[in-house]
C-alpha cells in the first residue's frame, strides 16, 4: 500500500479519502471502515473551502492597501513640493518642522507600515509654528486627513482578512495532519482484514502518480496525486 507524500497538499489527501472510501466498501471484510475515513476527508473538504472562500476577500484587501499606500505617497510627494514652493522652492523652516527627517523617510515605508509616518506627518503639520504653517494647513490638513482615513481603513481591512486567511489556513493544516494518522491507522487495518494478500491490500488505496504542482496546491508542494481529476483552482 503506498500512501500519499507528507508534504501534499488537501485536494491530495481529499481525493486519497473519497477512493479509499469507495474501495473499502466494495468488501464486506473492511466495509465497515469506510465512515471513519470519510469523516475526516469530509472535514478536510470543508476546511479547504473555508480557506478558499477567505483567499479573495484578501487578495482584495491587499490590492486595496496596496493603492492606498500609492495614493498617500503621492499626496505626500504634492504637499511637500507645495510645502518648498510656499518657501521659495528650497527647504525652509516650515519644510523642516514637518519633514525633519526628509520626505523619503516618510513615503519610503509600504504597505501598513506607511500609515504611523502618515499619521506622524499629519500631527507635525498641525502643530508646527513655522512661518507659512497656517496658510498650509488650510489647504493641505484635509487633503491629508482624508489620505490617513483611506490608509487606516485599507490597513484595518487587510489584517482582518490576513487574520481570516491564516486562522483557516493553521486549521486546514490540522485537518491535513488528522487525516494522514487516520491513512496511517487505516493502512494497518486493512493489512489485519486481508493478512498476506497484498493484492487485495493494495487495491484499496488510489495508486499515485508524482508531479509538480503548478497550480491548484499550496506553493511548494510536490504531491504524489491519484490517478483521480483533480480540479486546479489556483491557491495563494
Amino acid at each position: 500500500m503506498r500512501k500519499y507524500r507528507i508534504n501534499a497538499g488537501s485536494e491530495t489527501r481529499i481525493a486519497w479519502g473519497l477512493d479509499s472510501a469507495t474501495a473499502l466498501t466494495q468488501f464486506e471484510e473492511t466495509a465497515g471502515l469506510a465512515a471513519a475515513i470519510r469523516s475526516i476527508t469530509e472535514a478536510m473538504i470543508a476546511a479547504l473551502a473555508s480557506r478558499r472562500a477567505l483567499w479573495i476577500p484578501l487578495l482584495v484587501a491587499r490590492a486595496i492597501l496596496r493603492i492606498a499606500d500609492f495614493v498617500a505617497d503621492r499626496t505626500i510627494r504634492a504637499f511637500a513640493y507645495a510645502v518648498q514652493t510656499a518657501e521659495g522652492g528650497r527647504r525652509g523652516p516650515l519644510f523642516d518642522s514637518i519633514f525633519p527627517d526628509g520626505l523619503q523617510e516618510v513615503v519610503a515605508p509600504a504597505g501598513a507600515r506607511q500609515l504611523p509616518q502618515t499619521v506622524s506627518l499629519l500631527e507635525r503639520l498641525k502643530n508646527s509654528v513655522a512661518r507659512g504653517a497656517e496658510e498650509v494647513r488650510v489647504e493641505w490638513l484635509p487633503k491629508l486627513e482624508s489620505v490617513v482615513a483611506r490608509l487606516q481603513g485599507a490597513v484595518a481591512d487587510n489584517e482582518r482578512a490576513s487574520t481570516a486567511f491564516h486562522e483557516a489556513y493553521a486549521n486546514e493544516r490540522k485537518v491535513r495532519e488528522e487525516h494522514a494518522f487516520a491513512v496511517d491507522r487505516l493502512a494497518g487495518q486493512v493489512r489485519a482484514a486481508f493478512p498476506r494478500d497484498r493484492a487485495l491490500q493494495d487495491i484499496v488505496f488510489p495508486v499515485p502518480r508524482r508531479t509538480k504542482r503548478t497550480a491548484g496546491g499550496e506553493e511548494g508542494d510536490t504531491e504524489e496525486t491519484p490517478e483521480v481529476t483533480e480540479s486546479s483552482v489556483p491557491q495563494p
